[in-house]
């Protein structure tokens, strides 16, 4: 929703200024995605391994769930982190 949608405008009766009321825009206009996305951070150990050695595995997912089932195959996981995606900006 574009702020212009959301901000109220007000004449002032002592001139034809007219002032936008934004209180409140900036934080509407705040984007949330519906379905936030995390890096889960797995300390791992191989499955395959005779020799087993921690290692740290990245993902990002929705959930821990869906986070598991794509390393769980090959390796034994403990969550060791989840922190929210950070949008990277093009500056």
């Amino acid at each position: 929703t574009p702020v212009w949608a959301i901000a109220i405008e007000r004449e002032n009766s002592g001139d034809s200024v007219i002032y936008a009321v934004i209180g409140g825009c900036l934080m509407a206009t705040t984007l949330t995605p519906s379905h936030p996305e995390f890096v889960f951070v797995f300390a791992a150990v191989r499955r395959a391994d005779r020799h087993p050695r921690i290692c740290m595995l990245r993902t990002v997912a929705g959930d821990e769930r869906s986070a598991r089932r794509s390393l769980v195959r090959d390796y034994v996981l403990s969550l060791a982190a989840r922190l929210p995606v950070v949008e990277v900006s093009h500056a």
